[in-house]
């Protein structure tokens, strides 16, 4: 049996990479883009730019990218713990899409995009 599951990462271990690049690029998506452009300059780009190059690039001076640098990275921490515990997005209060679309829920009264009713768009029976 070890021979079997040795070599092989435990199960889940690719989704838990996935959320984890997912949450990295919406984060890096959320911040103010000159901060977007540094990160990605300095931690995408391969070879990385020299700072003289990237400085030009940037339209700031050399002695700056560091301190900015630390103030986007700091920022990019905050914006990545507020998407994992505290953020708005998929939770475990959220309300399933299929509420209200059978047998009540908060969704029956709501109209769709055109205007109509979701009710009066299907035909009636005894028409």
């Amino acid at each position: 049996m070890e021979q079997l599951f040795g070599d092989h990462p435990p199960a889940g271990a690719d989704l838990e990479r996935l959320e984890e690049q997912t949450l990295v690029r919406l984060a890096l998506a959320a911040l103010p883009g000159r901060c977007r452009r540094l990160v990605a300059a300095l931690y995408y780009e391969d070879p990385p730019p020299r700072y003289a190059a990237l400085a030009r690039r940037l339209g700031m001076p050399v002695g700056s990218l560091g301190p900015t640098r630390a103030r986007c990275i700091e920022r990019l921490r905050g914006i990545l713990q507020e998407l994992s515990t505290g953020g708005r997005g998929i939770s475990e209060d959220a309300v399933p899409t299929s509420v209200g679309r059978r047998g009540g829920g908060p969704y029956t009264n709501r109209r769709s995009p055109a205007g109509i009713r979701p009710e009066a768009a299907r035909p009636e029976k005894n028409r």
